[in-house]
């Protein structure tokens, strides 16, 4: 019969998805706050950047980003 093991791996699976969201939204807030956003104001430019690299351009583009903002 053999050991059962897709309650583990479901569960592992699960996590590492959620951990993945979770690091990712993590990502994008501290882009977002090293950028300058403030919640219901006007943006200044270099957030609305921030804002259109994050919705529109590839990862490589962000993460470009993020080693020039700490200076890799």
């Amino acid at each position: 019969m053999g050991i059962q093991a897709e309650g583990i791996l479901v569960s592992t699976d699960d996590f590492g998805v959620n951990m993945a969201l979770g690091v990712g939204g993590m990502i994008t807030a501290w882009l977002f706050r090293l950028s300058g956003y403030v919640f219901n104001h006007a943006q200044n430019v270099e957030t609305l950047s921030m804002i259109r690299e994050l919705c529109l351009d590839s990862s490589w583009t962000v993460c470009r980003h993020v080693f020039h903002l700490i200076d890799l």
